[in-house]
């Protein structure tokens, strides 16, 4: 009798024990995954449906609607259009993550991956997801050497190490580079240092390289710096000045203490290079700065200066109240590069500048609009006038201020783009990149980003796709999967780290 009822009762204490546990492992599951106990998280996203902490590539029209093959059962977004964007909410904050991409590409050649860091500008982080001129030159069997990161690819093995390479750069064959900055020893047995001083007084935003050349002559150059305070963070302030690759010299600037989002600017003064006794050469000026930070005016001993790759033009109603007496009025920039990209992020950005008389509109904010070359014969430069300034700029090359400050310092050299062509090229030195693996008649790539410098709690993140020309050459990616997996120190850790101990 004890035993039948025994067995009556073993089934409905087996259901309630269920009962009971099932919202136990579910509270400890969400318990587990919203404090990140283990310090990671993974989040997978298939495009077959809507998903709380992943949206879909937007905007629409860029990035068309989710498909599927009805054949497989495959679903997929195709992008057409860049850039596009990815919003993901998490429920802490990480300190990095990791995103494989399972993607296919019907041969759009230049496409990068990134994070948008703030908002406001508009600011991203960007890295390599598939550079197709690189993978071609693999393809094809170039040869390979790498050391410390840098990869050097080689139509006829002529060096036997990249620090070969860079210390006798050929000058009469092709060079591509990306993502590394070849600064081989030019000079220039034509120049005569001139004894009249170069001011520069468009306000730039945002961290610039320069590059100068000098012989027989001091440099020296003076940077005018104001903190705007616009963004949440700490605005400290380098300049490094590098010849090849070598620094020589930085000057360094704390911050001024105010990491809130004041939108009062402060006068940072003056930081100035001024170095006597160096040899004739190409030196490179780097200042290093975020977006918080303006370099209001330039003075410099030196005839040939010029930025390069990127200027942000500032000089417009949008910053009157920061800089005080700022001059609105159009600018003028001389320019290498065969493609230009520009974009604006206020309503008083919209303008119409011209490249070489051509108009280029700029009727939206956020977007970046590009010009590519169509010429047969490239010129040594191109004329750019901003009407209303108030625009990032971008290209590969050189960036002058006035037409006699221009030199070509890099004439042999590439910045690998979309529209380089590898027969035009002997050597590719690259690095913080790797070939995409075939995977299902596509591809896989993942993508370390750190989130270090995301303004805000890190907790809603936007990250980027970006493809330069892919709309106007008619191309498309189709992306099948994203997954993201975040890291951060384990809760074990963080307790330690705050309370003390040891293990």
């Amino acid at each position: 009798m004890k035993q039948s009822f025994l067995r009556h009762l073993q089934p409905v204490w087996i259901v309630k024990a269920i009962i009971f546990c099932v919202p136990l492992v579910i509270v400890a599951w969400l318990t587990v995954d919203y404090l990140s106990i283990f310090g990671n998280l993974s989040i997978t996203y298939n495009f077959s449906g809507e998903s709380a902490r992943v949206k879909e590539f937007t905007p629409a029209g860029r990035a068309l609607d989710r498909e599927q093959n009805l054949r497989t059962g495959e679903t997929y977004q195709r992008i057409v259009g860049e850039p596009v964007y990815m919003n993901v909410t998490v429920p802490r904050s990480y300190d990095d993550v990791s995103v494989t991409l399972d993607y296919q590409n019907d041969g759009q050649p230049y496409t990068e991956f990134g994070l948008v860091t703030s908002e406001e500008p508009l600011s991203v982080r960007l890295q390599s997801l598939d550079i197709g001129i690189i993978n071609q030159a693999i393809n094809e069997g170039w040869s390979q050497i790498e050391s410390d990161g840098v990869t050097l690819l080689q139509r006829q093995s002529e060096f036997e190490s990249v620090a070969d390479f860079v210390d006798q750069t050929p000058e009469d064959q092709g060079i591509g580079v990306y993502r590394y900055r070849l600064s081989y020893r030019y000079t220039d047995s034509s120049y005569v240092a001139s004894p009249q001083k170069q001011v520069i007084d468009r306000v730039l935003r945002g961290g610039h390289e320069f590059w100068t050349y000098i012989d027989k002559e001091t440099l020296h150059a003076e940077f005018d710096l104001t903190d705007i305070n616009r963004d949440f963070n700490e605005d400290p302030i380098s300049i490094q000045v590098y010849r090849v690759n070598t620094i020589i010299h930085e000057e360094l600037l704390p911050d001024d203490g105010d990491a809130l989002a004041s939108a009062v600017a402060t006068d940072r003064g003056t930081l100035t290079v001024d170095l006597a006794g160096l040899e004739a050469g190409l030196y490179r000026i780097v200042v290093n700065v975020d977006d918080d930070i303006l370099i209001s005016q330039i003075r410099t001993d030196q005839e040939r200066f010029v930025a390069r790759d990127k200027v942000f033009l500032v000089n417009n109603s949008e910053y009157a109240e920061a800089v005080a007496g700022l001059d609105t009025g159009p600018t003028t920039l001389y320019l290498q590069g065969t493609e230009l990209m520009m974009q604006t992020d206020h309503t008083s950005g919209l303008q119409v500048p011209t490249i070489a008389g051509e108009p280029l509109h700029i009727d939206k904010l956020h977007v970046p609009y590009w010009w590519e070359s169509q010429d047969e014969v490239e010129p040594l430069f191109r004329e750019l006038i901003t009407p209303k300034n108030d625009l990032l700029v971008r290209t590969s090359g050189l960036i002058a201020f006035s037409e006699d400050a221009f030199f070509d310092a890099d004439y042999q050299i590439e910045q690998i783009s979309g529209s380089t062509a590898l027969e035009d090229l002997d050597y590719i030195i690259f690095k913080e990149y790797t070939a995409p693996v075939a995977d299902r008649g596509g591809y896989l790539q993942t993508i370390p980003l750190s989130l270090d410098g995301v303004v805000g709690d890190r907790k809603e993140l936007k990250f980027i796709l970006s493809a330069p020309g892919i709309e106007r050459n008619g191309h498309e990616i189709k992306v099948r999967e994203v997954k993201f997996d975040f890291h951060r120190a384990d809760l074990w850790t963080k307790l330690k780290s705050r309370f003390g101990g040891s293990s």
